[in-house]
C-alpha cells in the first residue's frame, strides 16, 4: 500500500508495427489502494512522444528519441541519439527551465573521444 500523498505512474503505450513514431501517454495521479472513481479522476495526461528507428543502416546502428511535456509541472525535456556504422554516436538532450530558457547539450562520441 502506498503512503498517503504518494504518486503512482501508469504507462499507456501504442507501438507501431511498421517503422515510424512510437507514441505513448503517461498518466500520473495520487496513489489509491481503492482504485476509486475519485482517484481515477485525479489522473492527468502527460504528453510523451518517442521514436525508435528500426531500419538500421548496418550492424550496431540505431537511432532513438523522446520528448516529454507536462503542463501541470512545467516539465519539458527531450533526447535524441543516433549510432552510425563506424561506431560514432551523435546526440543531444535538453530541457526547458522554469524561466523559459531552453538548455541543450549536444554530444559526439567517436574515435577522438567524448565531446
Amino acid at each position: 500500500m502506498a503512503a498517503a500523498g504518494s504518486w503512482t505512474l501508469l504507462w499507456v503505450a501504442c507501438f507501431a508495427v511498421a517503422p515510424g513514431p512510437t507514441v505513448a501517454m503517461l498518466l500520473r495521479g495520487p496513489s489509491s489502494s481503492s482504485g476509486s472513481a475519485e482517484a481515477q479522476a485525479r489522473l492527468t495526461v502527460v504528453d510523451w512522444n518517442a521514436y525508435d528507428d528500426r531500419e538500421q543502416d548496418g550492424p550496431g546502428t540505431y537511432s532513438f528519441g523522446y520528448e516529454i511535456e507536462d503542463a501541470a509541472t512545467a516539465n519539458t525535456q527531450f533526447r535524441q541519439e543516433e549510432r552510425f556504422a563506424n561506431g560514432t554516436v551523435v546526440g543531444s538532450y535538453g530541457l526547458v527551465e522554469p524561466d523559459g530558457n531552453v538548455r541543450v547539450v549536444n554530444y559526439v562520441a567517436d574515435a577522438q573521444g567524448y565531446r
